[in-house]
């Protein structure tokens, strides 16, 4: 569905109008500026979250109601833009894989050794279907405990990496 028919199907929620902030408890809040309305123990989520991590958040409350869509992260005023960005790293923490060490089939998986941008992991993938290109040279992994790892841009991974890497994709 195209981007611009989600947002015309969904309750739009003015940037300008708004603060996002935190309030008791590490709960999110949100204050409509021109209501004062508050919502306490909001949930965001982004509507693409794989593609597109600055726009189209989804505002939920504490009951998982949908309050509406924030266009634009980078629209909010300064203090709810870090707020946002600081639950949003936490909520969809993908690490990003720099170096692949090695791919060993065992057992019927693969176990994958890489360097991330947080240290080394290791993990097993199962099958190609764990393997998903969402971009020509992004790769999302998805190991067999639900983690997901990517690979941003292949062509910026060093030559023994993306020949270890070829036997996997």
């Amino acid at each position: 569905m195209p981007r611009d028919t989600v947002l015309s199907e969904l309750k739009k929620i003015p940037e300008d109008k708004v603060r996002i902030y935190n309030c008791k408890r590490s709960r999110l809040c949100m204050r409509d500026l021109e209501t004062g309305e508050e919502y306490k123990g909001i949930q965001l989520s982004l509507v693409f979250p794989l593609t597109d991590r600055r726009s189209f958040l989804r505002v939920c409350d504490s009951e998982e109601n949908e309050i509406g869509i924030i266009r634009s992260i980078d629209s909010l005023d300064e203090e709810s833009r870090r707020t946002v960005e600081k639950e949003l790293e936490r909520i969809y923490f993908i690490p990003k894989i720099v170096r692949v060490n090695r791919i060993e089939e065992r057992y019927g998986s693969r176990t994958w050794s890489v360097e991330t941008e947080r240290g080394p992991r290791v993990f097993d993938v199962c099958g190609r279907q764990s393997i998903r290109f969402i971009a020509p040279f992004h790769l999302l992994v998805k190991d067999i405990d639900g983690n997901r790892y990517e690979i941003p841009c292949l062509a910026s991974l060093d030559p023994d990496s993306k020949r270890v890497l070829q036997t996997a994709i």
